[in-house]
């Protein structure tokens, strides 16, 4: 879009500061997110030299993005913004606008907003970001998840509220493509990632910074057209269509450039569905397959010949045994603590091997299945001799799961 001679002429001197600020930083924020691991030496000087922060500034990745490196790097985005714009006022006096500059930026947010949302939302479409609900998840009390856990538990539970989220993502990262629909775009990812920030605030997910700047470019995008938005919708009067002038002058050149944009368009799409197709293929793979997996429940608990009862105060007993991820197992106490094994199955010599991080060698435990339902184990775990029954729960033994959908409800079934 071209702004006229009277718009041009309205930048004053602290609309063109306040721009190249804007400017900056967000160049930097972007720059410096997607060169994250090279910067690691850089950060670590920063946060020593100029923070005082005495401790190492890890990049290690944790599925976190509110991590020390994170808020050290933000910290050195707006450091180095201050530097170049000072520098940028003093050799920049001259200039009348930042018309090209703005267009450029406005391009930029639109592209990473595309990118994002795409990501974003195929990844709870194709059930990426929430999983179904684990057995370790459902044999835990309300109590004893954590804000984020609970989150995602509510998330995960519903494929379909996925899909209707997800779709509206990607929805307004679509509208991006073109400048005519930028704005709509702007106001449903508006409208969507307000709602993940405040989930984020309020059940301590850290992704934090991420959405509050997902959040941040969606409102530049639509106050550069907060005057007809407010004429239209707030004073009810009538708008005039927004011109939009071709990039290029000549219509052989602009053709050239919108057939690339469609091929990166399908590209970058197909690219983002199959690292999320592989990802979901690689989380079933990792799945255990074997004859004892599952969640088992005890019925009979012998420990060095004596049968122990199901006490809630018995930080001994086993509650549940939870085989669901290849090499690995939990077991849940009475008491609610929960150990973790690395294990090794043998289906041949009907044994499963159960060993910690101190005993990594471990010792196996002797396995029977007289009938799908039922697992007998017996052997030594921690010097002492175990022999237990248990029996097999289902899915549909839990009433979060079994509960369903009811178009007709009498009452609130809210238990």
């Amino acid at each position: 879009m071209r702004e006229t001679e009277s718009e041009q002429e309205s930048w004053g001197r602290w609309k063109k500061l306040a721009f190249r600020v804007l400017y900056t930083y967000i160049i930097l924020f972007i720059v410096t997110l997607l060169l994250s691991p090279l910067l690691e030496s850089t950060i670590n000087w920063f946060a020593k030299t100029i923070l005082g922060y005495g401790s190492e500034v890890k990049l290690e990745s944790t599925g976190s993005g509110d991590r020390v490196f994170d808020y050290v790097r933000l910290t050195f985005n707006v450091c180095l913004t201050s530097i170049i714009v000072a520098v940028w006022s003093l050799l920049d006096r001259k200039e009348r606008d930042y018309h090209r500059q703005y267009n450029l930026l406005t391009v930029i947010i639109r592209v990473i907003l595309f990118l994002s949302m795409l990501l974003y939302g195929f990844g709870k479409v194709f059930k990426g970001q929430f999983p179904d609900h684990s057995f370790e998840k459902l044999v835990q009390t309300v109590g004893e998840l954590s804000p984020m856990g609970l989150a995602w538990t509510f998330m995960g539970h519903s494929h379909s509220y996925n899909i209707f989220i997800g779709l509206a993502e990607v929805l307004g990262g679509t509208l991006m493509l073109s400048r005519k629909t930028t704005t709509l775009g702007s106001i449903i990812i508006l409208g969507v990632m307000s709602n993940v920030f405040m989930m984020n605030m309020t059940y301590d997910i850290p992704v934090k910074i991420v959405s509050a700047h997902i959040v941040f470019f969606s409102l530049i995008l639509i106050l550069a057209d907060q005057k007809r938005l407010v004429d239209f919708f707030i004073k009810n009067e009538q708008v005039s269509k927004k011109p939009i002038q071709p990039t290029f002058k000549q219509a052989r050149t602009n053709s050239v450039l919108s057939s690339i944009k469609k091929l990166l368009v399908v590209l970058i799409a197909v690219i983002v569905l199959i690292q999320l197709l592989v990802k979901f293929d690689m989380r079933e793979q990792l799945k255990e397959k074997s004859e004892i997996s599952g969640l088992w429940e005890t019925q009979r608990f012998e420990k060095n010949g004596k049968l122990l009862p199901p006490l809630i105060t018995d930080s001994s007993r086993w509650h549940y045994f939870i085989v669901e991820k290849k090499r690995e197992a939990v077991v849940k106490k009475m008491t609610g603590e929960l150990d973790r094994f690395q294990t090794k199955v043998d289906t041949v010599e009907k044994q499963i091997w159960l060993s910690t991080e101190i005993d990594s060698v471990g010792l196996p435990l002797s396995y029977e299945i007289p009938d799908v339902n039922r697992l007998e184990l017996h052997g030594i775990v921690g010097g002492d001799t175990l022999k237990i029954s248990l029996q097999k729960k289902e899915l549909d033994d839990f009433r979060l799961i079994n509960r369903g959908f009811h178009w007709i409800n009498e009452r609130p079934f809210n238990r």
